[in-house]
């Protein structure tokens, strides 16, 4: 019989709608499995498999690209190749295909343990959404109406790397928390959703966009918001410690440098050179394409200065933040695409860029921590302030452009090749022109937001291998990591910890957690604590007192301006603990008035109270359907929680007394070494073998039986750990290699 995790309960006509809702939750929390070792490879196969039958049935050479050319050439008295549109668009097809590929993923390599996850699965949507785009795009936009087929140019491919832009943008706002599987489906919706919201801006609405201000930053903003928003991990925080970044990182997603190799793959600095062809890739040939690469650079040199200011201020010491460099400083190219090509000055770039410098700077400070906790939207990668909000500033900086363009500044030839007043718009005005520029934007956001909340909507089916909330900004979940990534990081955690004991009289150290011989001097220097030595490199010998008696610190470690927090006797950096504080529910303890705010509601706990917006069903939700009046009571005595969130179904562990969900503990338990504990059947091999410690048992192949006493009596270490020769070193009874420790000591 099937197993009751995996059972879904359809719910009946004569269901209540709290039944229904129940059903749906149950589905939609089962246990999360990570395994894609099945739906991944079917994904990719099925769907590279339909690209292959779609492309035979509908894709073919446009003129520009068949072998027909020549007669091309005669027919249209062509004289030479150069002529051939290969010649114009292929360099900038490089740049904006060197930014999709590499310079969208390795700005994602800013998370500590998330790599791989990066830049490979931007690899895998981008090399999937070129694909989808090329045949959506040209169903739009290039489809034969003689033979029904779509012919396809250099000018296609630019546009199908511009189609996936929008899916790699909301990939930023999803980054560690989603399945490789959802990113391809995210990314089979993106690029659809994308092609028909750019069909009506740029076909039935007539808009400029060539940077795609609107078609590509809002709509994939706002599209990966939305979703990130469905998505909504109330336990995110659990990953927190692999949430933010390292210095290696910061690095590595700002110019993206192997230190092993002598080659520089692009980060934040090749988007920031190469955004000028992003911006002008399909723009008219001539002064409009002129045009747009250099209000374009404008825009992106001013954002620079705009960022490093900003960053610099909201620092108490005046420190630059990584992440504000990284991303802010692109802001200008952003808002600039869709002004791209028209009469905006110079000076007017300057200005633009200016100013979402500023603008998506204060964005990381202050709206990526409200978006957080107050609209439950988890940015990864701040897509909010680097794309979707200069995005929507630079759709209504071209309505404002346009709608003020002027023959005095454009030139009635001008005017027309700038927007395109012929055919059926040949009678339109510029202020007709920035009404539509606007209308534009209003498709743009709608798609977005709509698009995203049905998308995010199929992705929270727990059906897609996404992790759990305790695992994600994880590599290891769906990669293979060498294994120096493994056991390095808990070695140098291991040196980093033992290093200020080494040198105490009666205690003992591997060689090597001791420093190495050549930062180990003759002459050491005793530490603050009685006995123990160190090299003077390492401890200064200047120390001044803390606040805590008896202990001493580095005169930079701690300033020694405190002030003393509401806990009697305790201080406390002077900015990081502000003196207002305000009481909270629990009598004798404060907080900052922006942390806790004083409103609260008591919970279904007597006597523990929570904020308003806390505990309460989502607002999004019917009341109808769930209300704080449906709790049911969990295995707890005392403690109520909603029927979607514990289900009553519990099953008792190996421990009397405590009961689990069915999904979370296998009830097939199988005895350890130890007496009295269990474990599941996976998880440890039963064939062990006795250590050298009496009466414990390890994996075969985790200690080898041939083993050779070591100087410490009664223990013993593997041979090739321990020589037979050591010499004694500065702390009495302690042995090392001879080669480790110098002499003279």
């Amino acid at each position: 019989s099937t197993p009751a995790r995996f059972c879904l309960k359809l719910p009946s006509p004569w269901s209540s709608p709290a039944d229904t809702m129940g059903n749906c939750q149950a589905f939609c929390n089962r246990p999360k499995n990570t395994n894609i070792r099945i739906s991944l490879p079917a994904v990719c196969f099925v769907w590279q498999i339909s690209m292959i039958i779609l492309f035979g049935v509908f894709v073919r050479y446009d003129e520009e690209s068949d072998a027909h050319w020549v007669e091309h050439m005669h027919e249209n008295n062509i004289t030479s190749h150069v002529e051939n549109d290969f010649y114009y668009r292929y360099p900038s097809f490089q740049d904006v295909h060197v930014m999709i590929f590499v310079g969208f993923g390795f700005l994602m390599t800013f998370l500590k343990r998330y790599s791989f996850g990066g830049v490979g699965f931007n690899f895998l949507i981008a090399a999937f959404g070129i694909q989808w785009a090329l045949l959506m795009q040209g169903w739009f936009h290039s489809l034969d109406p003689v033979d029904g087929t779509i012919r396809i140019g250099v000018e296609s491919i630019i546009n199908a790397d511009f189609c996936v832009a929008g899916s790699l943008i909301a990939f930023g706002a999803c980054l560690g928390k989603v399945s490789p599987v959802q990113l391809m489906v995210m990314t089979l919706f993106g690029v659809t959703l994308f092609a028909v919201e750019e069909y009506i801006i740029l076909s039935l609405i007539h808009g400029k966009d060539a940077g795609g201000s609107m078609t590509i930053h809002t709509f994939g903003g706002y599209y990966g918001l939305t979703i990130s928003w469905i998505l909504y991990r109330p336990f995110l925080h659990r990953s927190k410690p692999l949430q933010g970044s390292h210095y290696h990182s910061d690095v590595f997603a700002m110019i993206a440098m192997r230190l092993t190799t002598a080659y520089l793959f692009p980060g934040t600095l090749f988007l920031w050179m190469f955004w000028p062809s992003f911006n002008s890739a399909i723009a008219n040939h001539g002064d409009g394409q002129h045009r747009a690469v250099l209000n374009t650079y404008l825009a992106l040199a001013s954002s620079v200065l705009a960022a490093f200011a900003i960053s610099s201020l909201s620092a108490k010491r005046g420190k630059l933040d990584m992440v504000h460099i990284q991303n802010a400083t692109l802001a200008g190219g952003v808002a600039m695409g869709t002004a791209a090509e028209f009469m905006i000055m110079p000076y007017g770039s300057l200005i633009v860029g200016f100013c979402c410098g500023i603008l998506s700077t204060l964005g990381y400070l202050v709206l990526t921590p409200f978006l957080e906790t107050r609209l439950k939207i988890q940015d990864t990668c701040g897509i909010h302030n680097l794309h979707a909000m200069p995005g929507l500033l630079g759709g209504v900086i071209g309505a404002i452009t346009a709608a003020t363009a002027s023959e005095s500044v454009y030139g009635r030839e001008g005017l027309i090749s700038t927007f395109k007043f012929e055919g059926e718009f040949a009678n339109r005005t510029v202020n007709t022109q920035g009404a539509h520029q606007a209308a534009g934007l209003c498709v743009a956001l709608l798609f977005g937001l709509g698009g995203g909340a049905l998308v995010g909507g199929i992705l929270k089916l727990p059906i897609w291998g996404d992790p759990e909330d305790d695992n994600c900004f994880d590599d290891e979940v769906y990669w293979e990591l060498p294994e120096d990534e493994e056991t390095i990081p808990a070695i140098i955690e291991y040196n980093n910890q033992s290093t200020i004991k080494n040198f105490v009289p009666g205690s003992y150290h591997q060689p090597w957690s001791l420093s190495p011989a050549w930062s180990l001097q003759s002459a050491l220097v005793p530490t603050a604590s009685s006995g123990s030595y160190c090299q003077p490199c390492f401890l200064p010998p200047a120390l001044v007192p803390t606040t805590s008696p008896g202990s001493h610190r580095q005169p930079w470690f701690l300033p020694p301006a405190l002030v003393p927090t509401a806990s009697p006797g305790s201080h406390h950096q002077s900015w990081f603990l502000q003196p207002s504080l305000v009481p909270t529910a629990i009598p004798g303890s404060y907080r900052q008035a922006w942390y806790l705010r004083p409103a609260l509601v008591p919970t279904a706990s007597p006597g523990t109270y929570s904020q308003p917006w806390l505990l309460q069903p989502p607002w999004f939700i019917l009341p109808a359907l769930v209300s704080k009046a449906h709790l049911v009571p969990t295995a707890s005595p005392g403690t109520y929680g909603q029927p979607w969130f514990l289900q009553p179904t519990l099953v008792p562990t190996a421990i009397p007394g405590s009961y689990r969900q069915p999904w979370f503990l296998l009830p097939t338990l199988v005895p350890t070494a130890s007496p009295g504990s269990y474990r599941q059947p996976w998880f440890q091999r039963p064939a062990l073998v006795p250590t050298t410690s009496p009466g414990s048992y390890g994996q075969p192949w985790f200690l080898p039986p041939i083993l050779v006493p070591t100087t410490s009596p009664g223990s013993y270490g593997q041979p090739w750990f321990s020589q037979p020769i050591l010499v004694p070193t500065a702390s009495p009874g302690s042995y090392c290699q001879p080669w480790f420790l110098p002499t003279s000591l």
